[in-house]
């Protein structure tokens, strides 16, 4: 049962910052479609795919997941964020991170310095 709450969570969660995406300009943005999940025998069985974002319809490059972990659990969310980003070809994995009892849009937008420093140098240029 809980795994299906959180499964609930997350795609309202997914949901949400896709709304505020499409409310700031990225009128494509929207959340993954969610599928079943699978046995782990046919997780062995089926070929390897490209990880799906959480969020599609962002630019080219960019790689958005969001969780609703503790700011303790970021570090590794983000890891498996930018690992998942590397396999897709994205150069920028971003985690949206949900801060309990604020707004949607006041959630933490977390990314490496070295992808904050790249997006700097880009803007500046």
């Amino acid at each position: 049962m809980a795994d299906k709450r959180n499964a609930t969570r997350h795609a309202a969660l997914a949901e949400s910052v896709a709304l505020v995406l499409r409310l700031h300009g990225h009128d494509d943005a929207r959340p993954t479609p969610r599928t079943p999940r699978r046995k782990l025998s046919e997780t062995f069985a089926a070929p390897q795919t490209t990880p799906a974002p959480d969020i599609l319809g962002v630019p080219e490059g960019w790689y958005v997941d969001v969780t609703s972990a503790d700011p303790g659990r970021w570090g590794p969310s983000l890891d498996s964020t930018r690992r998942a980003a590397g396999i897709a070809g994205a150069h920028r994995g971003v985690l949206v991170a949900y801060r309990n009892s604020k707004p949607i849009s006041k959630a933490y937008a977390v990314m490496t310095l070295a992808d904050l420093a790249d997006l700097i140098a880009e803007a500046s240029t």
